[in-house]
């Protein structure tokens, strides 16, 4: 869809926004480690990060992969421009009275490997989830959205967590504990999916009926700039 056409319709905006918000949510909250029964430790960003994989099936599948794609772009500048601002606000002359420099700099001061990793997994993920999705609602002629939005995220999901743990985390933790950590979240992000996959399909036809829009839109090269 075109930006104007975007524009004009009743809940893309908001949902837009709605993305943006739990990306830059689960980036912070990604700071406290997690332990999962004894088995792994993950980021708490988590708990709200696969939200990212449900909202990008929904607009995927209502608006259309150029819609889709542009959320995400502009879900990555926001992030990137959030964290350059706060690590800008971190090289200020402290005050004589503070005393938080040292809690404020565990939560803002990021290593350049896990804004690094973070960045560029969950752009590729998402990308290739709204390309997987939209594809494939050519070759179903739109049907069996569960199944598709479920393998699409499977795929994406396992790709985010490898490329994150990788980039992040390669030489800094023992292989088999990353495995595991990829494994886990993964798994994770997956089930997550699952369990809101009945609210999921509900939002979609309701959109589809608000919007009066159900578009279908194969993914090219060509489109992922979406300038």
């Amino acid at each position: 869809m075109k930006r104007q056409q975007l524009l004009s319709t009743k809940f893309y905006s908001l949902l837009s926004l709605v993305f943006v918000f739990i990306l830059l949510i689960s980036n912070l909250a990604e700071i406290k480690l997690v332990d999962v029964l004894g088995y792994a430790q993950v980021g708490a960003g988590t708990l709200f990060f696969p939200l990212l994989y449900v909202l990008n099936d929904v607009m995927t599948e209502v608006y259309g992969f150029s819609a889709s794609r542009r959320t995400i772009w502009t879900a990555m500048i926001f992030s990137l421009v959030f964290s350059g601002l706060m690590y800008s606000v971190m090289l200020l002359p402290d005050g004589p009275d503070w005393q938080e420099k040292e809690a404020f700099e565990i939560v803002f001061g990021i290593s350049p490997r896990i804004v690094l990793g973070s960045v560029s997994s969950y752009f590729v993920s998402e990308l290739i989830n709204a390309s997987i999705i939209s594809y494939l609602k050519f070759q179903f002629q739109g049907r069996m959205f569960a199944v598709r939005a479920l393998f699409s995220t499977t795929i994406a999901s396992f790709i985010e967590s490898a490329l994150f743990g990788y980039i992040a985390f390669y030489g800094r933790m023992p292989d088999d504990e990353m495995v595991k950590m990829i494994c886990m979240l993964t798994i994770v992000k997956v089930l997550y999916e699952f369990v809101l996959m009945p609210f999921t399909v509900l939002l979609v036809g309701y959109l589809k009926r608000a919007e009066g829009l159900d578009v279908y839109e194969k993914p090219s090269l060509r489109k992922i700039i979406p300038f």
